[in-house]
């Protein structure tokens, strides 16, 4: 029994011996974790402050008071994007951007300065830059042309565009980086619109100018082509034309086709017959029936009404317009502004 005593005393002592182990070395790689996440960068920059939000950056130094010609030390930067580097101290000296994959062969890269978005390869002043590093394995500045100042070149590489705002990255107009030239002032009617998805709709008015106010024969031209200015979204943009509106101000409530057309061709002349040529045909795109029947009696003036029509109308490119024109199918007489117009279309 006292033997067993003894060994059980000596199982508990290695144990007890162990846990101790494990416990300080828990206690000494915990420290220096975080003695290392807090290493401070220049200005006393925190990095734990960076951690903390779920970001890796990683401080190097280029240069350390350089007065002289010199590569300087290359960081390596596998998986980062960007390198955020400042130069200072220039008086006079050329800093050159230079990138390698592997680790012999390098070659210049542009980089970005953040204040006014311009590029370049090089810098012979202070100042702060973006440098992408994408799928690259160590960048460098090299100095060369030096014959004066004491030059400090550092950077942190950020694995995280979270790090940084898109302020940091204004770009020039016309710089050359797509993202930042977009002049929305200068785009061309009908294209100075942004995030539009799926259909949108609007009404289009017009007042059909009638030039002959006197009566009309079935298949003369009523209305002479006329545009309906707007009618599309976009340049050369497409819709579908779903409900249509007459108000006869003249109350006649006469049998009418209404026609819509891509480009301003002539139906023929106002009350003579039609007489449209084969080649300007091909610009209609639709046209709706309106019946005497259709219309609704306001006492002074009738309305007509045409619902699901369905008709699918484009504007020709570079322009938003689409063309109208109408033929009476009736013998009814019509003032110079008795017909109005009103088409919903809905746009692509």
């Amino acid at each position: 029994m006292k033997d067993r005593a003894m060994k059980d005393q000596a199982i508990r002592d290695i144990v007890i011996v162990v846990l101790l182990a494990i416990i300080c070395l828990a206690v000494v790689v915990t420290a220096w974790v975080v003695w290392d996440l807090s290493w401070p960068g220049p200005g006393g920059a925190d990095v734990v402050g960076i951690t903390a939000q779920g970001l890796w950056a990683d401080y190097h130094s280029f240069h350390d008071d350089a007065v002289a010609n010199g590569n300087g030390t290359a960081m390596t930067v596998l998986g980062l994007p960007l390198v955020r580097v400042q130069v200072q101290g220039v008086t006079t000296a050329t800093i050159t951007f230079e990138v390698t994959v592997d680790g012999t062969n390098w070659d210049a890269v542009e980089a970005v300065d953040p204040s006014d978005g311009s590029k370049s390869t090089t810098t012979t002043a202070d100042g702060q830059f973006w440098v992408p590093v994408g799928g690259a394995y160590q960048l460098r500045s090299p100095i060369s042309g030096y014959s004066g100042g004491t030059i400090d070149i550092m950077g942190y590489g950020v694995s995280s565009a979270g790090l940084f705002s898109i302020a940091d990255v204004s770009l020039a107009a016309n710089s050359g980086v797509d993202i930042g030239d977009v002049d929305v002032l200068s785009i061309a009617a009908g294209e100075n619109h942004a995030m539009e998805v799926g259909y949108s709709g609007d009404w289009i008015t017009a007042t059909l100018t009638i030039s002959n106010a006197t009566q009309y024969a079935d298949n003369d031209v009523l209305a002479e082509t006329q545009e309906l200015a707007g009618a599309m979204r976009v340049n050369g943009g497409s819709g579908w034309i779903t409900s249509l509106v007459i108000l006869d101000e003249d109350d006649q409530g006469g049998d009418l086709t209404v026609y819509f057309l891509r480009s301003n061709v002539s139906l023929g002349l106002e009350n003579d017959p039609i007489s449209i040529t084969d080649a300007d045909a091909r610009q209609i795109m639709c046209t709706v029936l309106v019946l005497s029947t259709d219309y609704d009696d306001l006492v002074n003036s009738q309305v007509a009404t045409l619902s699901n029509i369905g008709c699918g109308v484009e504007a020709a490119a570079g322009a938003t317009s689409i063309w109208v024109a109408v033929g009476s199918n009736d013998t009814k007489t019509y003032t110079g502004s008795g017909l109005q117009l009103a088409v919903y279309i809905e746009q692509n």
